[in-house]
């Protein structure tokens, strides 16, 4: 699924957070959004997923506006893992990935839904806490959670706000991995992320966003040392090792 963001604003309380933000990503990519706290990532991600709406602007899923779109349709095809969530209920892994399912439920969990549940969890190599309540497991374990909450969706379109928070180094590379794997079938991923050296190594686009606006947008070489420099305040050396990008502060 295409999704073409065109001069989206958006305030609250008259504050401006995003000013005239246009980006693109097209079925299959990773397209990741980074800048410094504040700068309207997570905002753009729930414009994204209609959580909020802006007062100027459109985003199109396949040419189509996603406030056209029914709750059941929305659900379907945009999943999203938020940054943090408030105290969960009482459900254990098995049942809040379920959860995932709902759009495509009917009164009761078909066994369809159960054997995706469960392929799910093996994939993000959750079965040995399966029946575990969520309450009892670190932040690490339940941020895997709740992104498989999204993946039992099978949306077309994935919205991560940090996705990697709270993982240790291993498991931050077997999400990404695992995101890069659902693009190479379809799915459009977008996430906003914190580390640049893990936005160049797996992106294919780049959105670096500062005070609401796009300051720069493209491939990897936009996180050159002016723009980062530019965004966050700090200058950095780009060292070229095997293909990729790593960025080391000066």
């Amino acid at each position: 699924m295409n999704i073409i963001v065109n001069g989206l604003i958006f305030s609250y309380n008259s504050t401006p957070v995003l000013n005239k933000v246009h980006l693109e990503a097209k079925s299959g990519e990773i397209l990741s959004i980074v800048g410094p706290n504040g700068s309207g990532k997570s905002t753009m991600l729930k414009c994204l997923n209609r959580l909020l709406r802006p007062s100027e602007g459109s985003i199109l899923c396949d040419g189509k506006n996603i406030h056209d779109f029914n709750a059941n349709t929305l659900a379907k095809n945009i999943g999203l893992v938020p940054q943090s969530e408030g105290r969960p209920f009482p459900s254990t892994v098995f049942e809040t990935i379920l959860a995932g399912r709902k759009p495509h439920m009917k009164w009761r969990p078909s066994q369809q839904d159960k054997e995706k549940v469960a392929s799910v969890i093996n994939d993000l190599g959750l079965s040995s806490i399966a029946l575990r309540d969520i309450h009892k497991l670190s932040g690490g374990q339940r941020q895997k959670v709740y992104i498989g909450r999204a993946l039992a969706q099978e949306p077309q379109v994935l919205l991560l706000d940090e996705p990697t928070t709270s993982l240790d180094l291993k498991h931050q590379i077997e999400v990404l991995e695992m995101i890069r794997r659902l693009t190479s079938i379809g799915v459009t991923s977008i996430m906003a992320i914190h580390d640049l050296n893990l936005a160049a190594t797996y992106s294919d686009k780049i959105v670096m966003l500062n005070k609401g606006k796009v300051v720069a947008a493209g491939g990897v070489e936009v996180l050159n040392p002016q723009t980062i420099n530019e965004v966050y305040g700090v200058d950095v050396e780009i060292i070229k090792s095997r293909k990729r990008h790593i960025i080391v502060p000066i």
